[in-house]
């Protein structure tokens, strides 16, 4: 009965494991998604400001929102990993097991 209470143990915290490691690898396809608008944003601010439309302060607030989306990629890509090497982590372990 224990045995088997360890196995179901372990069985759903691979499942919490993977479900979390796959809602990472969702999240970095979304941040890629931000970087792309934010440098797009960027662009558009840099161009308005060389035309004299947009004043310094729109200009580097859209620096600073590409600056965090960069940041917001790299911190969902080492979650992502932090996830995958605990999923590894678990398949070495059930392996040693055996």
């Amino acid at each position: 009965m224990a045995l088997a209470d360890a196995k179901n143990r372990l069985i759903a915290l691979v499942q919490e494991i993977y479900d979390t490691y796959v809602l990472r690898r969702e999240i970095i396809a979304l941040e890629e998604q931000n970087i792309k608008a934010a440098r797009q944003n960027l662009d558009l601010q840099r161009e308005r400001h060389e035309l004299g439309v947009a004043n310094s302060l729109e200009f580097r607030d859209a620096q600073q929102n590409s600056a965090r989306a960069r940041t917001s990629l790299i911190t969902a890509r080492y979650q992502a990993r932090i996830s995958r090497l605990e999923i590894d982590r678990l398949i070495g372990m059930i392996d040693i097991e055996r």
